[in-house]
């Protein structure tokens, strides 16, 4: 569990820089302190899975530490494109093949046993 979170702390991080945003504008310390927000403003159920009130916390986190807002915008977007679609891609190829490779159950007639 704590690398799991650990690598989704790291893509944010990733993020930032390939946004553009400068260790200057918003730090290490800073994009964790934003991080830790929307992790714990995720956990409270307003809306499935923290869309939208995720999204706003971690752009105006990113603003309030130092970020242009162009910049908050684009490194929100990605951060939560790149979080949220790859396990949701996943979860539907694993739902698709659940049954494959799976035995058939055999059919049997009508007066056998377990019919």
């Amino acid at each position: 569990m704590l690398a799991s979170q650990f690598a989704v702390f790291v893509i944010l991080v990733g993020t930032l820089r390939a946004v553009g945003v400068k260790p200057s504008e918003v730090s290490v310390v800073e994009a964790f302190a934003a991080w830790s927000l929307i992790r714990a403003l995720g956990s409270i159920p307003i809306t499935p899975g923290g869309f939208g009130i995720e999204e706003l916390a971690l752009t105006g986190a990113l603003v309030g530490f130092g970020a242009s807002n162009a910049e908050a915008v684009a490194v929100t977007l990605i951060y939560r494109f790149l979080t949220v679609v790859p396990t949701l891609v996943i979860g539907l190829v694993a739902a698709a093949t659940y049954r494959l490779g799976r035995p058939k159950k055999p059919v049997r007639a009508a007066g056998e046993p377990g019919t």
